[in-house]
C-alpha cells in the first residue's frame, strides 16, 4: 500500500472517528446523567431494568449507524424510534436481519470499532448497577457501628474477625436511648445481608488517620470511606497515591470503611482474646480503635469449599475463569493482590447452584500509582507481598540491586496457576500437607516437576502454561481468561474447523452475547446470573486482537 494511500485512509476514518466522538459524548453522557439522577431512588427491580434499556438503546443507536445497505433505512429509522419508547422487538428484528445479511459490518477496522462500541455499552451498564448496589448510605452521612446491628460470629483469622451485620433499625432522632452497639445473636444467620470485618490492632496508635495510612491498603475496593472533619485534609494526601479499585462482579463487594473504638462483641473473648483491648480484657494486647470494613455477606470461602467438595467439570472451568477476571480487573486498574489463595476467595451460591466468586482481602496488595506494578527492589527489607510459598518465581528469586526491580504484571497469574491444581487435585502442589509431603519451592522447581491434573484438558493446558518459571514464556491473566472465555461460549465449530472463523462470523457472535446481556432483565432463563455476569466481564474488555490471539492458541490444543 502506498504512503499516499494510508494518509488518505487515516485522513478519511480520523475525521468520522472525532465527529462521531463528538457528537455521541454528549448525547450519551447525558442520557446517563439524567437516569442516574432520577432512577438512583426508584425501587432495585425498576431501576435495574431501566439501566439495561438504557445501555441497550445506546448500543443500538452507535451500531444503528453504522449499516450501509439503503434497504434498510427505514427498519433504522423505525427502530430507533421504537427504542427510545422502549419497545425491543424492532431491535431484535434489526439485529436479526443484520446477522442474516452480514451487512453491519464488514472491514476489520470497523469490527474494531464494534468492539470499542461494546465495551461502552456493557461497562456503563455494570456501572449502573454498581451504582444501584452501593445506595446504602449518603455521602455525607456520620458511619459508626451505632448504624448497624451486629448478629452471630462468622470466623477469624490472623489479622480480623468477621461477624454478620445488617443495618439499624435505630433512627438517629428516636428519644429512646440506644445502646452504643447493637446485637442481635438470636436471629439466623440468613437476616444479615453484610459481613462487618473488625481488624486486629496491636501497635497503631488510636486515632483514625495513623489506623488508616497504615491499613490503608485493606480497604483498596471500598466504595466509600467515611472519616470525620478533622482529618478529612489528611485523607486527601494519603489518597492521593493511592490506586482505587472500580467495582467489579468478582471483586469483594466492600460498601464502606470506617475507624471506631472496638465494642466488646459476642464471643470475643474466647475467639480472640488478645486482641481486644485491655479496657474489655486486662491480658489483652489490642488498642482501643480500629478499622471496620462493611461488605457483602457471601456463604463460604473456596478453600472451605474445596475440603468439602470435589469440584470438577463445568463447575471448576467457570471458578477458575472468575478468579482470572478478578485478576484480570484488578491489574489492568495498576493492582496487584499479591496474597492470591484459596482463603482469599469468598463464594456465594445462588438458586441455580452456580458459584459466585469474588476475590477479598488486599492488606498486602501493591496500589501505587507511581510504581504501577513495578517496584523498585534496593534491599531485602522491601515488602514483596504476603503468603512465600504462592510467591512467583520472578519474586521470589529477586535479587536486590541499586537498579533492579520487581515486575509484578505475571505474578497473580501465576498464583492462579497453583490454585487450579488445588481445585483439580484437592490439594496444592506447593503446600505442605499429607498428600503432598515434598511440596515444590517456587524459587526451584522446574515445568517437569509438576503433578498432572485431572479434569478438563483446558485447566490442564492453562495450568502448565501458567505455572511456567520465565515470565516471558508465561501467558497474562487476561489470556488465559480470554482462552476459557473462548471455551465457555464460543461455537464449537471454531475449535474443529480447518479455517479460523471470519471476521463477519466473529461479529455475528459478538453482537449475539451483547445483545442477550444487555437486554436480559431477569438471570434463570438459558443461562444463569454467574454466566451472565461472566459474559459481560469479558465484553468489558473486549479486544479484537486479543481475542483471535486466544482463539490461535485454543485452536492450536485441538
Amino acid at each position: 500500500m502506498s504512503l499516499r494511500s494510508v494518509v488518505s485512509r487515516v485522513w478519511t476514518h480520523g475525521r468520522a472517528i472525532l465527529r462521531g466522538c463528538r457528537q455521541d459524548y454528549h448525547w450519551r453522557s447525558k442520557i446517563f446523567a439524567q437516569n442516574l439522577r432520577t432512577e438512583s431512588r426508584s425501587s432495585p427491580s425498576s431501576g435495574v431494568q431501566k439501566h439495561y434499556d438504557n445501555a441497550r438503546r445506546i448500543f443500538a443507536n452507535n451500531i444503528l449507524r453504522r449499516v450501509t445497505n439503503p434497504v434498510s433505512s427505514d427498519l433504522r429509522k423505525r427502530t430507533t424510534q421504537q427504542l427510545l419508547y422502549g419497545n425491543s422487538t424492532p431491535f431484535f428484528a434489526f439485529v436479526g436481519i443484520s446477522l442474516a445479511s452480514g451487512s453491519i459490518i464488514s472491514k476489520e477496522d470497523e469490527l474494531e470499532g464494534l468492539c470499542w462500541e461494546i465495551r461502552e455499552a456493557v461497562e456503563r451498564m455494570q456501572d449502573s448497577l454498581f451504582e444501584a448496589e452501593s445506595d446504602l448510605f449518603n455521602p455525607n452521612e456520620v458511619i459508626d457501628l451505632k448504624k448497624f446491628a451486629i448478629g452471630p460470629f462468622i470466623k477469624t483469622g490472623s489479622n480480623a474477625a468477621v461477624y454478620a451485620a445488617s443495618k439499624s433499625s435505630t433512627k438517629d432522632n428516636d428519644n429512646v436511648e440506644q445502646p452504643a452497639v447493637t446485637f442481635d445473636t438470636k436471629s439466623h444467620i440468613s437476616g444479615f445481608p453484610f459481613a462487618l470485618k473488625m481488624m486486629f490492632n496491636f501497635d497503631i496508635e488510636s486515632n483514625a488517620t495513623s489506623i488508616l495510612r497504615a491499613m490503608l491498603r485493606e480497604t483498596i475496593p471500598a466504595r466509600f470511606r467515611f472519616v470525620s472533619n478533622e482529618f478529612a485534609p489528611w485523607m486527601q494526601s494519603m489518597y492521593e497515591n493511592l490506586t482505587i479499585l472500580p467495582p467489579h462482579p468478582n471483586v469483594v463487594m466492600m460498601h464502606c470503611a470506617f475507624v471506631d473504638y472496638v465494642p466488646e462483641l459476642p464471643s470475643s473473648r474466647h475467639e480472640f482474646p488478645a486482641a481486644l483491648p485491655p479496657r474489655i480484657n486486662p491480658t489483652g494486647f489490642g488498642r482501643n480503635k480500629t478499622l471496620f470494613l462493611l461488605m457483602k455477606r457471601y456463604d463460604t470461602t473456596l478453600k472451605e469449599y474445596l475440603e468439602e467438595h470435589k469440584v470438577e467439570g463445568r463447575e471448576a472451568i467457570l471458578i477458575v475463569a472468575q478468579i482470572l477476571e478478578a485478576v484480570v480487573h484488578i491489574n489492568r486498574n495498576g493492582i496487584a493482590h499479591r496474597d492470591l489463595k484459596s482463603d482469599n476467595i469468598l463464594m456465594e451460591f445462588g438458586e441455580d447452584g452456580y458459584p459466585n466468586i469474588a476475590l477479598t482481602d488486599f492488606g498486602c496488595a501493591l496500589a501505587e500509582k507511581n510504581s504501577g506494578l513495578v517496584i523498585p527492589f534496593r534491599s531485602y527489607d522491601t515488602n514483596r507481598g504476603g503468603n512465600a510459598a504462592l510467591m512467583a518465581p520472578e519474586v521470589a528469586c529477586a535479587q536486590p540491586s541499586l537498579l533492579s526491580g520487581i515486575d509484578y504484571s505475571k505474578s497473580d497469574g501465576w498464583a492462579v496457576g497453583a490454585m487450579i491444581a488445588e481445585i483439580l487435585l484437592g490439594w496444592n502442589p506447593f503446600y505442605r500437607c499429607i498428600n503432598n509431603p515434598d511440596p515444590l519451592f517456587s524459587t526451584t522447581y522446574k515445568e517437569s516437576d509438576l503433578p498432572d491434573v485431572p479434569g478438563p484438558p483446558i485447566l490442564s493446558a492453562l495450568y502448565k502454561s501458567l505455572l511456567t518459571v520465565k515470565p516471558s514464556q508465561r501467558p497474562s491473566a487476561e489470556f488465559a481468561a480470554n482462552v476459557l472465555q473462548l471455551y465457555l461460549w464460543s461455537p464449537s465449530d471454531w475449535l474443529k474447523s480447518v479455517n479460523p472463523p471470519s471476521n463477519t462470523e466473529i461479529m455475528q457472535w459478538l453482537l449475539c452475547l451483547t445483545t442477550k446481556v444487555l437486554t436480559t432483565s431477569s438471570f434463570g432463563q438459558r443461562r444463569s446470573e454467574v454466566e451472565y455476569r461472566l459474559i459481560g466481564s469479558f465484553l468489558s474488555r473486549l479486544k479484537l486482537s486479543s481475542l483471535k490471539d486466544a482463539l490461535f492458541w485454543l485452536r492450536s490444543l485441538q
